[in-house]
């Protein structure tokens, strides 16, 4: 049975929105574009970490919340960082695949050049889901300013993509024990060549 090549997907724009489409027949995102940028602090590590401590951390008497946040965050802790942001960037698009398909969300190579990194990696669109789809980036540059920020993430640019995909259901059988092949449980690393 050949494959489905053309499914039906509903969409809804809010006023100033986008409607998603190819730059090339062959490609198989379609872009979305930006219709409203919203710029958002790290406020819950700025209420944790004091800015005289910022530059070096080393607190033996530190306990609990606090100091955890810290030695997760490491030892050197540049200043920018309780300047540094989250952008929200609202497409205004809402989709609905037909039956049976999902959306995937990721960035596209105008966003890897700039130093901006999707803040959950993959964004995954349900079925039966029907808001905006948004983007959070996150700098991973802390010298970027607030106008750098929200010039590169300008009304109608480009700031992501949208990929269909087919769903699958899947029956879990739960077994005593898997059958055996060459790999076993080798993991991470398992197949480099040792020297």
């Amino acid at each position: 049975m050949a494959a489905k090549t053309n499914i039906k997907i509903k969409v809804q724009l809010d006023k100033g929105a986008y409607m998603p489409e190819k730059a090339h027949n062959t490609d198989t995102g379609y872009d979305l574009k930006v219709m409203d940028v919203e710029l958002g602090a790290f406020e819950e590590y700025e209420k944790l970490i004091s800015p005289d401590e910022m530059t070096f951390i080393n607190p033996p008497k530190c306990k609990g919340l606090k100091y955890r946040i810290k030695k997760w965050l490491g030892v050197f802790i540049p200043q920018e960082f309780t300047r540094s942001h989250i952008i929200i960037v609202d497409t205004g698009v809402h989709v609905q695949p037909e039956e049976g398909y999902w959306v995937e969300v990721v960035p596209n190579s105008r966003v890897g050049k700039r130093p901006f990194f999707l803040g959950n990696s993959v964004g995954i669109i349900d079925e039966g889901y029907t808001g905006s789809i948004k983007f959070i980036y996150k700098l991973c540059d802390w010298g970027n300013t607030k106008e750098d920020v929200l010039g590169f993430f300008e009304r109608g640019a480009v700031c992501g993509q949208m990929i269909i995909h087919k769903r699958y259901n899947a029956v879990f059988e739960k077994v005593k024990k898997l059958d055996e092949t060459e790999r076993k449980d080798g993991g991470f690393g398992s197949t480099e060549k040792k020297t």
